[in-house]
């Protein structure tokens, strides 16, 4: 398990890291949490798995939440 607090590009760098790593593992299971937004895939293809993941992270970015200096 990861747990991290970035701001800026560096969460996007990190999860990148992460599909790189899960494509050369068939068996694997992704999970990422921001602020209580979970996501979690796994058994889909490497496409569907970017997609999921890339909408799920621009909904964050998008909304500041990868920012963590917004807490509290």
């Amino acid at each position: 398990m990861v747990t991290l607090a970035a701001s800026g590009g560096i969460l996007s760098s990190v999860i990148n890291i992460i599909q790189s790593w899960a494509s050369n593992h068939k068996d694997h299971s992704i999970t990422l949490e921001i602020k209580g937004d979970k996501i979690t895939v796994n058994g889909i293809s490497k496409k569907d798995e970017k997609r999921l993941i890339d909408s799920w992270l621009n909904r964050h970015i998008k909304s500041g939440s990868e920012d963590s200096s917004n807490d509290g």
